[in-house]
């Protein structure tokens, strides 16, 4: 049962979710050098500040605290990692073999304000910080950020439109405008090129 009554409930359902997902990709990956389109995303915005260069390594309890503390020493305080599903599973292991958390004590249940569960929630110098795992960051990474100085802004939410009808179909499209606005991304730091 997917709660809808119809298949044009159902169609529309489906491709919303298309539409948020896309949403998700273009938060992280969005380029406007590449499509007009497009925002500039986080990869986009972040890129090359605040970088803790893995150097091809595996991943350390350092370089996480060393992530953190360039972003808190540049005024951030960061309170959200947006990770690769690799990374965390490299998190989740150290976890386990340095500090000797079960899966239990690692905090995945913690619901976010945007209505989505942590997987990870690590302990740093600045406090608590959920990680969520993203399928559209490809190469082992995480940003570390600072949501207080990020944006969403949404000129027009997801708006449902029918189209003409040419033959024997229902047909429609949705359209949302939104921008997403980065205020400082040296409060932001992020983990890279990781073994």
């Amino acid at each position: 049962d997917v709660g809808v009554s119809n298949a044009n409930q159902l169609e529309v359902q489906m491709k919303t979710r298309a539409l948020r997902e896309k949403e998700e990709d273009l938060i992280l990956n969005g380029s406007s050098s590449s499509d007009s389109t497009e925002f500039d995303g986080i990869l986009t915005q972040q890129s090359g500040t605040n970088r803790e260069d893995g150097g091809g390594a595996s991943l350390t309890w350092n370089m996480i605290d060393s992530a953190v503390q360039t972003a808190f020493d540049n005024g951030g305080r960061p309170n959200l990692g947006v990770c690769s599903s690799g990374f965390l599973k490299d998190l989740r292991g150290l976890l386990i073999d340095q500090f000797r958390y079960s899966p239990a004590q690692m905090g995945g249940s913690q619901e976010l304000p945007f209505g989505v569960n942590s997987a990870v929630t690590i302990a740093t110098m600045v406090g608590d910080i959920p990680v969520i795992p993203s399928m559209y960051i490809s190469n082992k990474e995480c940003y570390f950020l600072d949501t207080d100085f990020i944006e969403m802004r949404v000129l027009q939410d997801v708006t449902y439109e029918k189209l003409a009808k040419t033959n024997d179909s229902d047909k429609f499209f949705l359209k949302v405008y939104e921008a997403l606005v980065m205020k400082a991304p040296e409060f932001n730091a992020y983990i890279d090129n990781l073994a």
